[in-house]
């Protein structure tokens, strides 16, 4: 028999085949998920929709049931009861059931993506070194030892005869050195006390009032197509433009059309623009310039040259002047090409505007608090007192003399 029949119940398990071609000649053809258990290799095949056939997974099929066991042989008959018969044999015991086949182990699933480790987080800097504890008391000195006592002084033998210079005897040992007194604590300085405290600050001025808009303050003329002609009749010599003006806009600015003024009523900053198109003579020069009170305003004019005669140009000029009340503006024009030469100005706007308001006052300043006051020093620590003197050491003894009256006197 070349297979065995899925017997478990599970639709994908197609059961026992003896070699991969018995699979292969079953089932040619299958899905992923069936599986058989091959017995040449004694593992689990499964189907590869990959490569459309079968594949050994390489793991064992599961251990089959054990077989049922066999009958228990029958007891023998009893022996006659006044004697002791033969104990019956013992009945064979019937042949092992035949082992069931091995069913298949269940194939093993693949593995599941490892995930990644993660990147290893960077170190971060390293902490600031705290701060050096620190340094402890000094310690205790300790006290020094007492100084020995002074030795007795040898008694002095008899006068021998003046013998041969003794040998001069060891000196006898120094005694220790009295301890010193401890030092008193000395003049302690007394603490600090503690520091007044800080006056209160001073409150801060309140801020003034927002500069006032100055007044409201301008005004225009304008020539608009203009046709008559003025004849400048010397070289090199202004003459007011007082033909054709009309007024415009205005407020704080007095207008006079018929002598073509401009005069503010306050004083102050004030912007002046004039922009003029005219045709005067041609191949000739004229200037334009801002007078006030008659007087030529050298930084607030213009320079410009005509072509044929019948040209048109057009020029402007523009500036800042600061003024006294009721300072007279108007402009005036001259030839520097030569004498009797006509100029007509066709088109004009000369305009005159106030800059800014006054400023605001500026806030008062806050009063500064009081100092705070300077602790008191504490009081100068007592002396302390000396200790007392240590014990003078001992004298060794003093060595006896050489002379032989001496040397017998002493072994007597």
């Amino acid at each position: 028999m070349g297979y065995l029949a899925n017997q478990t119940g599970d639709p994908y398990n197609l059961g026992w085949f003896a070699t991969p071609e018995a699979l292969r000649a079953a089932y040619p053809v299958a899905a992923d998920g069936y599986f058989a258990f091959v017995g040449s290799t004694d593992t689990v095949w499964t189907w590869d929709s990959d490569t459309n056939d079968w594949v050994d997974t390489g793991t064992a099929g599961p251990q089959g049931p054990t077989g049922p066991t066999g009958p228990t042989g029958y007891t023998g008959p009893s022996g006659i009861a006044t004697n002791t018969g033969a104990t019956g044999y013992t009945g064979y015991t019937g042949p092992d059931g035949t082992a069931g086949a091995t069913g298949p182990t269940g194939y093993t699933g693949p593995d599941g993506f490892a995930s990644s480790t993660g990147a290893t987080g960077y170190t971060g800097p390293d902490g600031p070194t705290g701060p050096t504890g620190y340094t402890g008391p000094q310690g205790f000195a300790t006290n020094t030892g007492a100084t020995g006592y002074t030795g007795p002084t040898g008694y002095t033998g008899p006068q021998g005869d003046q013998g041969d210079t003794g040998y001069t005897g060891p000196d006898g040992p120094t005694g220790p050195t009295g301890y010193t007194g401890y030092t008193g604590p000395g003049n302690f300085t007394g603490y600090t006390g503690p520091t007044g405290y800080t006056g209160a600050t001073g409150y801060t001025g309140y801020t003034g009032a927002p500069a006032v808009p100055g007044t409201a303050s301008y005004g225009e003329l304008y020539i608009n197509d203009n046709s008559t002609s003025q004849e400048l009749t010397l070289d090199d010599t202004y003459y007011k433009w007082d033909t054709s003006w009309a007024a415009g806009e205005a407020s704080g600015v007095t207008q006079s059309a018929v002598n073509g003024t401009l005069t503010p009523v306050n004083a102050g900053g004030y912007n002046v623009f004039a922009s003029i198109s005219f045709s005067g003579t041609g191949n000739n020069t004229y200037e334009l310039a801002l007078f006030i009170d008659g007087v030529e305003e050298t930084e607030i004019e213009f320079r410009r040259k005509l072509g044929t005669g019948g040209d048109v140009g057009s020029a402007s000029l523009s500036g800042v002047v600061n003024l006294t009340a009721n300072q007279e503006l108007d402009l005036r024009i001259k030839s520097i090409s030569g004498a009797g030469n006509d100029i007509v100005i066709q088109m004009a706007n000369f305009s005159v505007s106030a800059v800014a308001g006054a400023q605001g006052p500026t806030g008062y300043t806050g009063y500064t608090g009081p100092q705070g006051f300077t602790g008191y020093t504490g009081p100068t620590g007592p002396t302390g007192y000396t200790g007392a003197q240590g014990a003078t050491g001992y004298t060794g003894y003093t060595g006896a003399g050489s002379g032989s009256d001496a040397f017998s006197w002493f072994i007597h």
